[in-house]
């Protein structure tokens, strides 16, 4: 797999967060290593960011003294007060202290956090904590407050481009401008949808990447897609725009939050409706991602969605 041939071996390979890195770099030039806290969406380096942290104080043998775990597998105070205290007891003979990387830490229970909070203080001099979350509200203050704080931004497009650049070399792949630009939007400021569109590219020996093998190869919805259906709110005829979220949007296996992106484009730039009713319908856009997020099913919500703009146009 691309995402662990390419996963950054030292720091300065870490992509698109450099003050994070140079402070870390500071922090292991002196020797004295923080708990730390690594907050961000996925695929922007928060794991590898640990990996390079080990490898560069450990050399080698890194893995030994390295131990990782994903909090989401298992987020209740047991697995805290037994595996992870466990864990943290015990001393390194050749270290001063040893790396426990606690990933998703964000799924713990509150009670596992404030478990996880007091192993902290009493194993500060035997471990480093290095915690990973995606949305750092979700963690008790406490906690927080017990480690350096350090936010994984999402990775603009020209450090992707660089990224993309860098990978389409190492494997002989030339891609075409327009492709390029579409591959590092469709990233979303990830490294990981770039890696496994890539996969694909390698499975089938594309060497010539143009924006249609982009499109197929990535399944995203197209902008003649929405204005196909968006041309028929205009008919206040719901039959015709349900048949086409049945057979082209979700026929097609298009993701729904990736619909509903396009869509919110669509209706910022459009002039056939008000400002207030664009408010209106970007909100509900809103909710209805965060239904769909919750597990309601895609078509239903979309169908109600274009319902809901027919009856904005009418008033």
């Amino acid at each position: 797999m691309l995402t662990e041939e390419l996963r950054p071996k030292k720091l300065d390979d870490v992509c698109g967060q450099e003050l994070n890195i140079k402070i870390i770099k500071g922090f292991i030039k002196k020797e004295k290593l923080p708990h730390m806290l690594f907050s961000g969406p996925a695929g922007t380096g928060k794991t590898s960011t640990a990996e390079c942290i080990a490898r560069e104080l450990y050399g080698d043998e890194w893995r030994e003294y390295y131990i990782e775990q994903n909090a989401s597998d298992d987020r209740g105070i047991g697995v805290v007060r037994d595996k992870i205290k466990r864990e943290a007891e015990i001393s390194t003979l050749d270290f001063p202290f040893k790396i426990y990387f606690l990933d998703e830490c964000d799924a713990l229970t509150k009670e596992a956090q404030d478990a996880l909070r007091r192993i902290i203080e009493k194993n500060t001099d035997r471990t480093v904590f290095i915690l990973s979350c995606n949305y750092k509200n979700k963690l008790i203050e406490p906690l927080i407050n017990r480690c350096v704080y350090f936010p994984f931004k999402p990775l603009n497009k020209k450090d992707i481009s660089e990224y993309i650049k860098g990978i389409a070399e190492q494997y002989n792949i030339h891609i075409q401008p327009v492709a390029l630009e579409m591959l590092a939007s469709i990233s979303k400021g990830s490294i990981r949808p770039v890696l496994n569109t890539f996969e694909k590219f390698i499975a089938t020996d594309q060497k010539e990447i143009t924006p249609n093998i982009v499109s197929n190869y990535t399944n995203q919805i197209t902008e003649k897609d929405i204005q196909n259906i968006m041309s028929m709110i205009s008919d206040r005829d719901v039959t015709p725009i349900d048949n086409y979220i049945e057979n082209v949007i979700i026929g097609n296996g298009y993701e729904p939050a990736e619909v509903l992106e396009k869509i919110r484009e669509f209706i910022k730039k459009t002039k056939m409706l008000s400002d207030k009713q664009k408010l209106m319908i970007i909100k509900l856009l809103g909710d209805i991602d965060f239904r769909i997020a919750q597990g309601a099913t895609p078509a239903i919500q979309l169908k109600t969605f274009f319902a809901y703009i027919i009856m904005q146009i009418g008033k």
